[in-house]
């Protein structure tokens, strides 16, 4: 048996071999494959991130293991979710495309374009069946499940990755940092738990996840990232007003800025908690490079110099 997939490619069709991750196997679609061009024209990459396609199958393997991140969740009745559902979950959050099965298409929940925001972690499917690989064995270890409640922030990064606008998704992946601080610390009184800074939050999961060095971050450094939270979450639009912020002077365009760059973070330590090291897969972007220099000044200069040419 099969299933018909939505969207499992990559930008070229000769990136996609056949790969099998615990008794699936997935096949591209040859005719159904991006083409390879010597050039793109200017509406290339919008047709890409926008349109739905089926591209590839899945062969199933005789008995499926139930769902672990839906664990106890139907189809229909009599009908549980399978494992099939956390692999294409997992990888849409490493190739930052909704991959979904076809079966899905009557769904409330079916997306509405192929490409979420978030990036490119795995480049073709070799570098997706490793990190599929990292990711399986761990997922499935009681200790993981115990931890993180069968992955409910990889299914909330999903989701929050899905939505268009910026301000609603950067709260939306505020809510993942904050549950994966509850994670690790589960057991602290609530009292405490609540009177705990999201500067203090974020500064302990960068530490614990995001970076190797021994020494702690300053509470100010990583503080863009809070101001932009609470001026949404008082004001309910950017940029920031607060007198006490140094980003007080701040457009709209360096706000956008950090935005995204708080998007690849939270991707960066979602993924980490699989075990996949998304960050360095991210040096292309520079993310390593602007989570450190803000580590170390509290702010990122290119960031500076494109809201002065208002880019």
């Amino acid at each position: 048996m099969y299933r018909l997939i939505y969207n499992l490619n990559f930008i070229r069709a000769d990136d996609f071999q056949s790969f099998t991750i615990d008794g699936y196997t997935f096949h591209p679609i040859p005719e159904k494959q991006p083409a390879i061009k010597q050039t793109y024209d200017s509406t290339y990459f919008i047709k890409y991130n926008r349109h739905m396609q089926v591209n590839a199958r899945v062969s199933l393997p005789q008995r499926q293991k139930n769902s672990i991140f839906n664990e106890g969740g139907e189809y229909a009745e009599r009908r549980k979710l399978k494992f099939l559902d956390d692999l294409l979950l997992i990888i849409s959050v490493c190739i930052g495309r909704n991959v979904v099965p076809k079966s899905y298409e009557k769904r409330r929940e079916f997306p509405l374009c192929s490409s979420k925001h978030c990036e490119t972690i795995s480049k073709n499917s070799n570098e997706l069946k490793v990190h599929l690989e990292t990711a399986t064995q761990e997922i499935q270890t009681d200790e993981w499940k115990i931890k993180f409640d069968n992955g409910f922030h990889i299914r909330a990064f999903y989701n929050a990755s899905n939505i268009f606008v910026a301000e609603p998704r950067f709260l939306a992946d505020i809510t993942i940092w904050e549950y994966l601080f509850y994670c690790n610390n589960r057991k602290m009184e609530f009292d405490k738990l609540k009177n705990i800074s999201l500067n203090t939050k974020i500064n302990y999961l960068i530490e614990l996840y995001l970076v190797d060095s021994c020494s702690s971050i300053p509470e100010e450094r990583l503080r863009v990232f809070s101001d932009l939270r609470n001026q949404l979450s008082h004001y309910g639009k950017l940029p920031i007003e607060s007198p006490k912020s140094p980003f007080q002077k701040m457009g709209w365009p360096g706000c956008e800025k950090y935005l995204l760059l708080f998007k690849r973070l939270t991707q960066a330590l979602v993924l980490k908690t699989l075990n996949i090291d998304a960050l360095q897969q991210m040096s292309t972007l520079s993310i390593p490079y602007f989570l450190e220099e803000l580590i170390q000044s509290g702010e990122v200069s290119l960031f500076n110099q494109l809201e002065n040419l208002s880019i």
